[in-house]
């Protein structure tokens, strides 16, 4: 009789964890599936894609400086050492050309 009663406690005891456990992911899926929160979602995860994008662009931009400055080093060619200068934005930089003849196309 004792065995009986064991299993029966641990049977109730399994089944009401078990519906609460099951009406707390209910819960929280739902909750997810809001509008409001899936456009949080979207948001956030487009910034990231967005902030990782931009970090690959800036490294891929970078070794294509480096490799050009390589291969003008190996053809011969004189080597200009530019700076790269980091801009606050909303700041304007004009850049003009310091020796040689200027086009009209570049004056502008």
């Amino acid at each position: 009789m004792i065995r009986r009663l064991v299993w029966f406690v641990s049977g109730v005891a399994t089944g009401v964890y078990g519906v609460f456990y099951g009406l707390r992911k209910v819960k929280n899926s739902t909750e997810a599936m809001k509008p409001v929160n899936v456009a949080r979602d979207v948001a956030e995860r487009t910034r990231s894609r967005a902030g990782q994008f931009s970090e690959a662009l800036r490294a891929g931009r970078d070794a294509m400086h480096e490799k050009e400055l390589q291969l003008r080093a190996e053809s011969g060619q004189p080597v200009e050492d530019t700076e790269v200068v980091s801009v606050e934005p909303g700041r304007v930089v004009v850049l003009r050309p310091t020796g040689g003849r200027v086009s009209r196309a570049q004056r502008r």
